[in-house]
């Protein structure tokens, strides 16, 4: 663990903890300081206490080190993580930094076994070779029974380290402390044996020695640092719960990324209906009564038990599920749970409250947007009434969020929280501590870099800066008044500062942007009244000459009275540099709530100038120009070609046409068109692109046709710009090569391949290409834009409406271009259209590629389908194949198999020890055929029908994926093995009449035949 004397080790560790044990006495043996802090540090300033106490070496458990990044420890120069799997997330984070070292040993073995990770060789799981003693894994039903190298079984622990036992609880001692089995007394027949520690982990021996750790064989489980025993859970609460026949206590893991799991009790009461009902439904409906039940039941839990064994949900079964074998089906209750809703868990607590009091002050906004980060869970579902505990906050959630509220300049600590519970009360505690908050991390009138597309727009554009917009237009109810809307407008334009932001010119001829303090200058609102839809129109269009980049204003709003006042329609028209379609959505979506009455929106945890400078940051140290270089290699001479130079190509010299599919052709190609090769909507309309451009120019090659993607890829899981309003855009080329003799839906399969291949949609593409400024020198020749169009709600007060044609982009005739041909696909109307942009010298043969578009999406609308299933590169990124490998995979080994595409669940190269095995085999077929044999009885002293044997059996493959693997021949042809996972069971599955009164040697003596490479 690198202790030496000159370790300053942080004693962190709880005493229960066997850890405390290693943070003192190790430093203290090698001559070193223990760094003990106070209580209040530990949970609120560990960032301050390292910096004070200078700590150089710390052991923690990836959860408490996940909360910190390493600028905040600069100090730390070796940091152990123990107590749970550590993850990928983690090791990315820190490896690079210091010396990471992953510690794994229980206390009973009184051992630690410690590896330092090198992120590029590190595999998930890995804990090391043993040291002081010597790790066996075993079958884990029966210690008898070792288990060969790479299968999974429990971990056995050997030595004079381990420990005598638990004091004072003889029948614990003698279920994990063991005498020394059969298989040990013959591999060391002249040597004395001590006891072994059953350690309950489920590991695997890897090929060079390492143990992997998989998981845990009973039912103990941890949920957020802590060790839980289902079993002992479920006997508290069905001891509290009165009336209760069943209990059944689980941890679910809500949909959702980021979602925080959670302890779950099932209450049957025994009197609903039978547990062989057909009614799907498990869940009763949730009564006064059961949820005054429950509050009684959590009080009573929460003076005998821990508070992480009190469950955070309790739901009453209408029905206990059970499996064949006559068990609790859990896996169908984790199922049918984690397809309830938060509201509707809502339902089912004791705090259970038909109205949520929405945030009233701009502190409990920031800690209301807080927790809902924090705990990963929707702002809409709890109010600043509900308990912080109850939503499934825990003590290291606590710490997030005090860190997470020092950041945004509000001081608190973890025991104000445990106090307060409550966002109300928590905020009341923040006026107490420090009335004074703390200025943002936003920096008000400080200038600061552009983001890629902002420097990609001023790169381009030179003349007319200001006339570059998007516009949109809403009728509105009459029950909204002018007033409401500018109210309503100007809260926006304050809490988005993007909207207040100005741009301005350096010395060095650079752009720059700030935020501005000065809100009445950055909006506009307008009214005129009683008018034509035409004069509405003209009007919508002269707001687009009034935004003003420089001073002001970047917003015009316009309330119309049309047709004598009958109408009123708002429209808006904000400059592009400050909005995407993404911002639109947080831009509607906060007014309509505002309109609404309901209470004001969740406040942005991001800045757009914090974002910009986060991702310059990152992208210096972690973007690689390669990737850009390679991609943008195209050597074809693109304006050449076209006869098009850099002054022709502005708006002003632009054609526009397009198509309109049907209603059927939509609803296919966005739907079940995707079946046929697993694709994306948009990744059909690519290859019709692709492929109608090589049927039209043959005398070139294809294009590299870029796509605009959203651009809000945080590479770090606290980075959260979901509502943040600016322009994030990204631009990014998928390269697809087009054979003459290829057909659509070749093109299909290549095209979706090679978009998948493209890392977080271009974004890190258009960093690097945006840091070495080559736009200039490699131009854009087709963008294409797909936008499956905004999500219409009847309930809404506004409503979309077209008082403008094109409205929504709108820019200056004299502006350059981003690319040669601009493609917009955009859903309206529950149809798809296709708008095509080009320069008017290219009309002729352009017209002629939109032509063949369209019929090749009409094509791919009545080719997909109907098409069966099939499989592309993509889908197998770990096999590496060609599409004649695919093709030889496809119709060999699934045809030899009677599978299908769809029969297919995962295939991947077998392991080098699955390869050792299979060269064994290859000169003793009998090697590594494992036979075992059951005697199997019933419970109920009931002969045991075959039927029911047979079922049991097939769930038992259904749920283990190695049990439906087959491994074959590669096709790649360099003699290898790989390996095919199958949805459903395949094998041979027979039942054996007895002939004789030894029906075990007459199993015994049924030959399987095995010849065969093909097989399970």
């Amino acid at each position: 663990m690198n202790f030496s004397r000159d370790s300053r080790c942080l004693h962190f560790a709880s005493y229960a903890f066997d850890v405390s044990v290693y943070e003192i006495f190790n430093t203290l043996i090698f001559g070193g300081c223990v760094c003990v802090s106070s209580e209040y540090d530990r949970f609120n300033n560990m960032p301050g206490f390292f910096k004070d106490a200078r700590v150089s070496c710390a052991i923690l458990t990836p959860s408490t080190v996940n909360m910190y990044q390493p600028q905040d420890l600069p100090s730390l120069t070796t940091l152990v993580t123990a107590g749970e799997v550590v993850s990928r997330h983690t090791v990315d984070r820190w490896a690079d930094k210091l010396t990471l070292i992953n510690a794994y040993g229980p206390a009973e073995g009184t051992f630690c076994t410690v590896g330092a990770i090198h992120p590029r060789s590190w595999r998930r799981g890995t804990i090391g070779p043993m040291t002081g003693s010597v790790g066996w894994v075993v079958n884990p039903q029966d210690h008898e029974k070792l288990v060969p190298i790479a299968q999974i079984g429990e971990l056995v622990i050997e030595g004079p380290i381990v420990t005598r036992g638990y004091f004072e609880d003889p029948e614990k001692t003698a279920a994990v402390y063991i005498d020394p089995p059969a298989w040990l007394k013959a591999f060391r027949p002249n040597k004395s044996h001590g006891r072994l520690y059953k350690t309950g982990d489920l590991v695997r021996y890897n090929g060079d020695g390492a143990i992997c750790f998989v998981g845990r064989k009973d039912t103990q489980v941890k949920l957020r640092g802590q060790r839980i025993e289902l079993e002992e859970v479920e006997f508290h609460v069905k001891n509290s719960f009165t009336g209760a026949a069943h209990v059944i206590a689980d941890v679910i893991v809500p949909k959702g990324q980021g979602r925080t799991s959670f302890l779950v009790a099932f209450i049957w009461l025994g009197s609903q209906e039978q547990t062989g009902s057909d009614d799907k439904s498990l869940f009763l409906e949730p009564t006064k009564h059961f949820r005054e039940m429950v509050q009684t039941v959590e009080a009573e839990l929460s003076t005998t038990v821990p508070s992480f064994m009190v469950p955070h949900l309790f739901l009453p079964l209408k029905r206990l599920p059970l499996s064949p074998s006559q068990k609790v089906n859990r896996k169908e209750l984790r199922e049918a749970c984690i397809e309830i809703s938060v509201d509707q868990m809502q339902a089912y607590s004791s705090k259970n409250k038909t109205f949520r009091r929405a945030p009233s002050t701009d502190v409990e906004q920031t800690i209301h947007d807080i927790w809902a980060c924090v705990l990963g869970i929707d702002r809409e579902t709890f109010g600043v009434d509900d308990n912080f505990f109850r939503l499934g906050g825990d003590s290291i959630g606590a710490m997030r969020v005090v860190a997470q509220c020092a950041t945004a300049g509000l001081r608190s600590s973890v025991v104000a929280l445990f106090k307060a519970k409550t966002v109300a009360q928590m905020s009341l505690t923040i006026k107490q501590m420090h009335s004074t908050i703390a200025p943002p991390t936003e920096r008000l009138g400080e200038r600061f870099d552009l983001s890629p597309i902002q420097q990609l727009y001023f790169d381009t554009v030179e003349t007319d800066l200001n006339h570059f917009n998007q516009s949109l237009s809403f009728h509105v109810p009459g029950s909204v008044s002018s007033r409401a809307l500018k109210e309503a407008i100007e809260w926006i334009v304050t809490h988005h500062s993007m909207l207040r932001a100005r741009f301005t010119r350096g010395p060095d001829g650079q752009w720059q942007q700030y935020i501005s303090r000065d809100v009445a200058n950055s909006f506009a609102f307008k009214e005129d009244r009683a008018m034509t839809r035409q004069e509405a129109a003209s009007l919508i269009e002269s707001d687009q000459r009034k935004l003003d980049i420089q001073n002001g204003p970047l917003l015009v709003s316009h309330v119309l009275f049309v047709d004598d006042g009958d109408e009123l329609y708002l429209s808006l028209t904000v400059h592009h540099l400050v909005i995407d379609i993404v911002s639109w959505q947080v831009l509607l979506a906060d007014l309509e709530q505002l309109l609404a009455g309901q209470g004001s929106p969740a406040v942005p945890l991001l800045s757009f100038q914090t974002w910009c400078q986060l991702q310059a940051a990152y992208a210096e140290q972690n973007v690689d120009t390669t990737e850009v270089l390679l991609q943008d290699a195209l050597s074809f001479d693109i304006q050449k070609y076209w006869g098009i130079d850099a002054q022709d190509n502005c708006w002003g010299n632009t054609l526009e046409q397009g198509f309109v599919l049907t209603e059927k052709e939509t609803q296919i190609l966005t739907g079940t068109a995707n079946k046929a090769f697993g694709t994306q909507p948009v990744e059909i309309l690519h290859a019709a692109l692709i492929q109608a451009f090589s049927e039209t120019f043959k005398d070139r090659p294809c294009p590299n046709i870029f796509s605009e993607g959203h651009g809000r890829e945080p590479w770090d899981p606290s980075i959260d710009p979901t509502r943040t309003i600016g322009w994030f855009t990204t631009m990014w080329p998928a390269h697809v090569t087009v054979q003459p003799a290829d057909t659509l839906l070749e093109t299909l399969c290549k095209t979706k391949d090679a978009r998948r291949q493209v890392k977080n949609n271009g974004w890190a593409y258009f960093l690097s290409r945006h840091r070495h400024r080559l736009e200039a020198e490699s131009p854009i020749e087709i963008l294409f834009n797909y936008h499956p169009g905004f999500t219409e709600n009847p309930k809404q007060l506004l409503q979309p409406a077209s008082l403008v044609k094109g409205e929504l982009f709108q820019m200056s005739p004299v502006m350059s271009r981003f690319a040669l041909i601009d493609v917009l696909a955009e859903v309206a109307d529950s149809r798809l259209s296709f708008n095509f942009i080009f320069n008017k010298r290219m009309q002729s043969s352009i017209s002629q590629w939109i032509a063949n578009a369209q019929s090749c999406l009409e094509a791919a609308a009545s080719d997909l389908v109907d098409r069966a299933a099939a499989l592309t590169l993509s889908d197998f990124p770990l096999l590496s194949y060609s599409y004649p490998e695919l093709d030889a995979f496809s119709t060999g080994v699934l045809a030899a198999l009677g599978a299908s595409a769809e029969d297919v669940e995962d295939a991947y190269p077998c392991s080098p020890i699955q390869e050792g095995m299979l060269l064994s085999q290859a000169k003793f077929a009998s090697h590594y055929l494992n036979r075992a044999f059951w005697l199997v009885r019933s419970r109920r002293d009931t002969p045991v029908r075959e039927e029911q044997l047979r079922i049991a059996w097939l769930r038992v493959v259904e749920k283990h994926p190695l049990l439906r693997t087959v491994i074959f021949q590669s096709p790649r042809g360099d003699g290898r093995h790989d390996q095919v996972v199958l949805k459903k069971p395949l094998g041979e599955l027979c039942a054996i009449l007895p002939t004789c009164e030894n029906p075990l040697q007459r199993l015994k003596d049924h030959h399987f035949d095995t010849s065969n490479l093909i097989t399970p």
